[in-house]
């Protein structure tokens, strides 16, 4: 996470299931930091998991295995979608 809040990087992949720290959540802590592109990658598609996903901010979501050609789209989409975000709340700010 550290990483990801002090630099400015393209797009930012992350695990949702590690054993040292929950992906969802770090999305979350990076989203109020310095928000960027998140995709996130994970073999859980349950309900309750996407969920936190849209919640945490995540502007992909990817399930494992992976296959030819998806994660070059999703990094395309993750970025588009940080982009027109992004833009349009930076014009409503005051």
């Amino acid at each position: 996470m550290a990483l990801a809040t002090t630099t400015a990087p393209d797009v930012v992949l992350i695990a949702v299931g590690l054993p040292d720290i929950d992906g969802v959540q770090t999305t979350s802590n990076i989203m109020r930091v310095n928000p960027v592109p998140i995709i996130l990658v994970t073999s859980h598609h349950d309900a309750a998991t996407v969920a936190r996903a849209i919640k945490s901010g995540a502007m992909a979501y990817l399930i494992k295995p992976l296959r030819k050609g998806e994660l070059s789209h999703a990094i395309e989409l993750a970025i588009s979608r940080f982009r027109r975000l992004f833009h349009c709340s930076e014009k409503t700010k005051p």
